[in-house]
């Protein structure tokens, strides 16, 4: 593994975001500033037609940078996009709503000195949920986590909290050609960097859930369960 200090990027995708980016660009770049490494925060415009990206490019300034995507990639392919753009030597992707605070993001690089995967859980000693989902959507995202562990990765403890950090040559490899683009896309990823024998890390965070969420619960569980099943078709199945 390589030294401390080494420059990262933080990617956020982004899709009509307008009424929130710039306060959230605002507070990772507050909790970015003096850190012992360089940063720059990229957007990933994920087709907007709220003026998300203008609004995102005056708040960065120097910070950072703009990508911008058409048509609507969806989120998995918004950061496949950022993982191809980036340019350090590491990367953390993130959620546009901060649910994680943006004081884990340089401890979830700094954790990339000893591994090549790190992962936020909201299920390890030391996790805080500040504001909970909605009880169905709990159950939804439990009973999927249930899964994951039993037929894929059952030393994970989480598998869709937002915050996520990779070495960039790893990344490079671990997002090309991904079969699931859509809410599982994390699964996959995992799932290559552990058969690709690579050190996977988990570490507590803090988590805020944003009720105007995006997910649309219904379609998302039926999309997810379709593409579980493509994972076993694709990898094999934990007996």
């Amino acid at each position: 593994m390589a030294g401390e200090g080494e420059s990262s990027t933080l990617i956020i995708p982004a899709h009509n975001e307008a009424r929130i980016i710039e306060e959230s660009i605002r507070a990772v770049r507050a909790a970015l500033a003096g850190c012992g490494r360089p940063w720059e925060i990229l957007i990933v415009d994920d087709g907007s037609t709220d003026g998300t990206a203008e609004r995102a490019a005056a708040a960065l300034g120097d910070a950072g940078r703009v990508a911008r995507l058409a048509p609507n990639r969806g989120k998995a392919g918004a950061i496949v996009a950022g993982v191809q753009a980036c340019v350090t030597e590491r990367l953390v992707f993130t959620d546009a709503d901060l649910s994680v605070p943006p004081e884990f993001f340089e401890p979830a690089a700094a954790k990339l000195d000893a591994a090549d995967v790190v992962i936020g859980s909201r299920h390890l000693p030391g996790s805080r949920l500040v504001r909970r989902q909605p009880w169905l959507r709990e159950r939804c995202g439990e009973t999927f986590r249930i899964l994951v562990q039993r037929f894929f990765l059952p030393q994970i403890t989480d598998f869709t909290c937002g915050l996520k950090g990779f070495r960039t040559a790893a990344a490079r490899k671990l997002f090309d050609g991904l079969a699931c683009l859509d809410w599982t896309f994390d699964v996959e990823v995992l799932l290559r960097a552990e058969r690709a024998g690579l050190l996977i890390a988990e570490m507590p965070v803090s988590w805020i859930n944003r009720p105007d969420s995006h997910v649309r619960l219904v379609s998302a569980i039926a999309g997810s369960l379709r593409s579980l099943w493509r994972l076993g078709s694709i990898y094999g199945w934990r007996r």
